[in-house]
């Protein structure tokens, strides 16, 4: 899964030329994994023992994260590494 992540993320880098544009898509993707959950940005915050505005910053693709958040993100979430990651199909 990470060497799929990784050729991913280059790929599509390559392709858009923006890492904001990388940070906006997987942000869309928590805050859509986030609405799934039924959770406001100020519960998921308390359940990550973050700020708000992280959850805020992440979501808007404002926040730099490492990959080890990212994991972190994805099981308070209950969804899969790989769903956080997805660039094709948020293209927009």
């Amino acid at each position: 899964i990470y060497q799929y992540t990784y050729m991913s993320i280059v790929y599509y880098n390559l392709q858009m030329q923006n890492k904001k544009e990388i940070y906006r898509i997987i942000g869309k993707n928590i805050q859509r994994a986030r609405k799934a959950k039924g959770l406001t940005q100020e519960d998921f915050a308390e359940l990550m023992d973050k700020s708000w505005s992280y959850i805020a910053k992440l979501e808007t693709g404002t926040q730099n994260f490492s990959i080890g958040k990212l994991a972190d993100i994805a099981n308070f979430l209950e969804v899969e590494l790989e769903d956080l990651l997805k660039l094709k199909n948020n293209l927009s």
